[in-house]
């Protein structure tokens, strides 16, 4: 297939923001705080960028590389589900799609990847690979070629994959914030090494912890937010674009002549309340708990317990478990509560749904032949699904009378390819503010935290684009908003390659051919 007309730029570095949205970043802009951000909207083009639905980091940056959704990629979340209801955690060999790093190799063109969430273990490919979000630590291989971690821990001695979190568990925002700062400048420093000794054509650089920034400090800037203090004169979110902003100032000095394309995975947006969406299953009879609710609190707190630490050995705060957890609660919880059978808590006879993972914000049907204990035989699957999808619209906020839910999605609806029954029976998009959650607190509605620490921002679809270059002729032009299946044909044609015709997004001769 030959490539027609395109953009035809000989180099170009992707930015990725994880979280980053225009509803925040525009007033920033406006108000003079980000000059480099202005410089590149002003004399570029911008807009929203759509992202996947549920707006989750790895199935969001999954989609964006390469250009297909889940059901090809299949990557749907950070775990996917066992039959006997547990779950295993996702990393860089379940990507079942090429992304565009791939195509570059073909066409004979290096790629630098810095940073990618869910790429460890890294994959061999024409250029650099350094993996993020998902990586054990520094002390495993986490680099290709090899030899590239030694020359990143030689440049910053003090480079992490991610922060830890115990000081915003133990309620030290500033030196959490003072860790952020400084992982962040550290990543700015090793890739800026890597661009300026190795040879490259595309660079995509991913720095993640903008989301951190946002999903705990966000009320720092949400007046309306319960958390929002009018006295505190800090605020980690201007704080924190600042930074951003002197970094791609940086990159646009050391890097002239090229082209820029920032994006982001997906956005942001307020968030007060946990919705504790498995005692609304229990009052429909759709869920049933075991009487022993002592063993429940058990077992679920060993769950958690495990599944976190299980996460974040692969998200590489293993440390930081250890430091807050000793390991012989895990032994002790594990031997009380009978974690290896998984089902202590839950009656799975008379269970016909439930709620896996936070982090999918989906709800999965306990069917006979695909669930170890099976509840809902096959004839009755849409016939559950159709009832659950009444029940979750017409949800409404105890304390205020307001609907809860904006969207049930079955999961054909959005996912399309042989990896579609990996996926969530339904896929709740909840209205802004509420968040579907675990627990058995109280009340149904509890203020939103993670880990017992408020949390004041949840992710939203509306990310968002930025392309600067300093050739272009139609500038300060905000464009049609792009969906995220648009980013991986844009960057090949931008770098004036055809884009395969697996992929399913959108080349934006609009935005491109200026």
């Amino acid at each position: 297939m030959k490539a027609k007309k395109s953009a035809g730029q000989k180099k170009l570095i992707g930015l990725g923001l994880d979280s980053a949205t225009l509803s925040i970043l525009s007033p920033l802009v406006e108000k003079g705080y980000l000059p480099t951000f202005k410089k590149i909207m002003e004399e570029g083009i911008y807009g929203a960028l759509e992202s996947t639905v549920p707006p989750i980091t790895p199935c969001a940056w999954e989609t964006a590389v390469t250009g297909v959704n889940a059901g090809k990629h299949n990557i749907f979340d950070f775990f996917s589900y066992t039959s006997d209801y547990g779950v295993e955690v996702l990393n860089s060999t379940d990507r079942s799609s090429l992304a565009v790093w791939d195509f570059l190799g073909f066409a004979k063109k290096k790629t630098i990847v810095f940073n990618y969430p869910m790429g460890y273990p890294p994959k061999k490919i024409e250029g650099i690979f350094v993996s993020g979000m998902n990586t054990p630590g520094v002390n495993t291989n986490f680099t290709y070629p090899a030899s590239i971690k030694k020359e990143i821990l030689q440049v910053a001695p003090s480079y992490k994959i991610d922060v830890l979190g115990d000081h915003i568990i133990n309620g030290k925002e500033d030196l959490y914030f003072d860790d952020i700062v400084r992982l962040t400048l550290d990543h700015a420093k090793a890739v800026k090494y890597l661009l300026r000794k190795y040879p490259w054509d595309l660079s995509l650089i991913f720095l993640t912890q903008l989301d951190r920034v946002h999903h705990y400090f966000y009320h720092h800037i949400d007046k309306s937010h319960p958390l929002y203090d009018n006295k505190k004169k800090k605020n980690r979110i201007e704080e924190y674009y600042v930074v951003l902003d002197k970094i791609l100032e940086d990159l646009l000095k050391s890097f002239r002549n090229f082209s820029f394309f920032i994006f982001s995975d997906h956005g942001t947006e307020a968030l007060y309340n946990d919705v504790f969406i498995e005692k609304y299953l229990e009052e429909w009879k759709l869920l049933s708990f075991k009487k022993n609710y002592a063993g429940y609190l058990t077992k679920y707190f060993t769950e958690s317990i495990l599944i976190g630490r299980k996460l974040a050995y692969k998200l590489g705060l293993a440390q930081y478990v250890q430091r807050i957890l000793p390991g012989n609660i895990f032994t002790f919880l594990a031997q009380t509560s009978g974690i290896e059978g998984k089902e202590l808590h839950i009656e799975w006879s008379n269970t016909k749904v439930y709620f896996p993972t936070p982090s999918s914000q989906g709800l999965r049907v306990n069917l006979v032949g695909r669930e170890e204990k099976g509840a809902v035989k096959e004839k009755d699957y849409n016939k559950i699904r159709n009832y659950v999808i009444n029940k979750l619209l017409n949800l409404k906020d105890p304390n205020t009378g307001e609907k809860i839910i904006k969207r049930v999605y079955r999961r054909e609806e959005i996912y399309s390819g042989p990896y579609v029954e990996n996926a969530q029976d339904l896929i709740v998009e909840t209205k802004s503010g509420y968040h579907l959650q675990k627990g058995i607190k109280k009340g149904k509605i509890g203020l939103a935290s993670e880990g017992g620490v408020p949390k004041s921002a949840e992710h939203g679809r509306d990310g968002m684009f930025i392309y600067y270059h300093d050739k272009l002729k139609k500038r300060n032009s905000k464009v049609e908003k792009m969906q995220i299946l648009d980013i991986a044909p844009s960057l090949l044609y931008i770098l004036g390659l055809p884009a395969p015709k697996t992929m399913e997004g959108k080349i934006r001769k609009d935005i491109f051919d200026r």
